[in-house]
């Protein structure tokens, strides 16, 4: 009898300790510690533009608080939707995310982009950017006024750069074009950095880029700002009139956030909305952004959900009106 009681709590106990084994990590489930291995930020954009930016002013104060690497991997390409594929292809454990701008809320609709938002979820909202009119400092045009005027009396549609066919700079061009009551052109490029490049190499002769992307050249006196779509000037930038007090109803940011799969486990979006939240906190990651001109923005997770699936629906309304939906 004592033998048969020995074995029998010794199976109990094997029994016990495999169920206890199985908590927390199951072979699909999250492993017990988040993060148990290197993040990594999948920006579907190239190197410098103002995504890319982003990533990396957070991916080392990250990788301090996580314990972990904290990698940027740029895909660009296909209006967001190759970073966007990549993503989705890697373990939705919470471990690879993406950033994310207003572009990716525009191009499923305007451009055809093979994306399905709804398979993403917030993880923070981060920064914002207002959109500025910039040519090259060497240009003939040293007021909106003078650029307004050579684009209606030009023999040929005056020339725009920017990312993406149906990204929110050619939105933004087209809504200014139309306002000012010229043709626009648009000359896409794979990203906002390398449409600043045809700028300042004289190949195409404006773009809509962000404040926080330009701003370094601005200051170089390599571009020169002609209008600032934000509802009032900057103070950081008191000589740049804004579009609204030129006679032009335009308002236009870009926002920059993190995302992750839908199905991303709540507990790995929460830390990593925690150490998010535990960067903009930081007085030093807040003089870096405000020094590149852009906005700290925060906004966490589940509001930034809320606020990004709105904007999807308002993205598909847009292209909708500007006679642009694709399908």
């Amino acid at each position: 009898m004592k033998r048969r009681l020995v074995w029998g709590m010794a199976g109990l106990a094997i029994t016990i300790s495999a169920a206890l084994i199985g908590v927390g990590c199951t072979a699909s489930g999250p492993p017990a510690t988040f993060p148990s291995k290197p993040i990594t930020i999948v920006v579907p954009s190239g190197p410098g533009a103002g995504q890319d930016v982003t990533a990396r002013q957070l991916a080392d104060r990250m990788a301090k608080i996580a314990g972990q690497t904290v990698t940027v991997v740029n895909k660009p390409g296909a209006g967001n939707a190759v970073g966007f594929a990549y993503t989705l292809e890697q373990p939705h454990d919470g471990h690879t995310i993406m950033t994310g701008n207003r572009s990716l809320t525009l191009t499923p609709y305007t451009a055809g982009a093979d994306i399905d938002n709804t398979k993403l979820r917030g993880v923070s909202k981060v920064v914002t950017d207002w959109y500025v009119l910039v040519v090259n400092a060497s240009s003939p045009w040293q007021t909106l006024e003078e650029f307004v005027s050579a684009a209606k009396s030009g023999p040929t549609s005056m020339k725009f750069g920017g990312p993406n066919v149906g990204s929110t700079t050619h939105i933004t061009t087209i809504e200014f074009a139309r306002k000012a009551g010229f043709q626009a052109e648009w000359i896409p490029s794979p990203s906002g950095a390398e449409a600043m490049v045809a700028v300042l190499g004289g190949q195409v002769p404006a773009f809509f880029g962000e404040l926080g992307e330009t701003y370094g050249n601005y200051e170089a006196k390599k571009l020169r700002y002609l209008a600032i779509a934000s509802p009032e000037r900057l103070a950081s930038l008191p000589d740049v009139p804004t579009m609204k007090e030129k006679g032009i109803d335009l308002v236009a940011d870009n926002w920059r956030g993190l995302l992750a799969p839908a199905d991303a486990p709540d507990a790995a979006v929460t830390k990593l909305d925690a150490m998010v939240k535990q960067v903009v906190d930081d007085p030093s990651f807040v003089s870096e952004v405000e020094t590149s001109r852009s906005s700290v923005a925060y906004l966490g997770s589940a509001e930034f959900s809320k606020e990004f699936q709105r904007l999807n629906e308002e993205g598909k309304q847009i292209a909708i009106e500007l006679g642009l939906f694709k399908q």
